[in-house]
């Protein structure tokens, strides 16, 4: 991934640390520390996406000169399925800077315009994917060839034959996700909504569940239940504690 002989705007350990990031080579303390270095060059965050996305259109011709995405009903199997997840991984890292940026005293807050769409939990090179993997994986790829309503509809079968909660809790909130970004605001809450009934024993996902839920009440202009979902996303105390509470701050009494 290194350029040869080309000097970047910022410094080399940091270009040294994005690509120990995208091949999943950091530990949680080295990605919070990399955000910090990231916020200070946006030249290096607009590396970093051009890296990523490099890395997508790579895969995604590699694979469509083997013969397309599908084989019968599942997504095709790579051998190094990192490079995909490490790609997606680095998109919604960009993403998040925004949110965790410093906010000046006065500043107002909007809704999220969009959840960005992507599948990095799963770091293993296994050759096959579970159901809700595959599932999940071929959603994403059917939303952003503008064909959300199937890929809904693929999630939700997936979801009458998924037991385990994990699993289905990653359905919901892709589900939820898919269903924000086509504006459809109540059918996305009632989605994370399903998750944070569940009692799950997963921080991030149920973060992630209050945080896009405040969002989608936000949308809706409900802004009360938007703030209760917001407090519950800052008591957690986890990675998305900071950007709840300059909502909370934010958001009228």
């Amino acid at each position: 991934m290194k350029r040869q002989n080309v000097k970047q705007p910022f410094p080399p350990e940091l270009e040294e640390m994005m690509e120990r990031y995208l091949a999943e080579d950091l530990n949680p303390e080295e990605i919070h520390e990399l955000w910090s270095e990231l916020i200070q060059y946006p030249d290096a965050i607009d590396y970093l996406k051009t890296v990523a996305n490099l890395q997508q259109l790579s895969e995604l011709e590699k694979q469509e000169s083997k013969g397309g995405w599908r084989e019968g009903s599942a997504v095709i199997r790579s051998s190094r399925s990192w490079i995909w997840t490490a790609a997606a991984a680095a998109l919604v890292l960009i993403a998040a800077i925004g949110l965790f940026r410093p906010v000046s005293e006065n500043e107002m807050v909007s809704p999220l315009e969009r959840i960005e769409l992507d599948y990095y939990r799963s770091s293993d090179d296994q050759p096959d994917f579970s159901d809700r993997e595959s599932a999940i994986r071929e959603a994403i790829i059917l939303a952003n060839r503008g064909e959300p309503n199937q890929a809904i509809q693929l999630l939700d079968s997936t979801l009458e034959r998924v037991q385990n909660p994990i699993d289905r809790a990653e359905l919901y909130l892709s589900a939820g996700s898919i269903l924000y970004n086509m504006a459809q605001y109540n059918e996305a809450a009632s989605r994370f909504e399903q998750i944070i009934g569940m009692g799950l024993n997963d921080l991030l996902l149920e973060e992630q569940a209050y945080w896009y839920l405040g969002n989608a009440y936000f949308q809706m202009n409900r802004i009360q239940e938007a703030k209760q979902a917001f407090r519950q996303t800052y008591e957690l105390n986890g990675a998305y504690r900071r950007v709840a509470e300059r909502y909370l701050e934010s958001l009228p009494a």
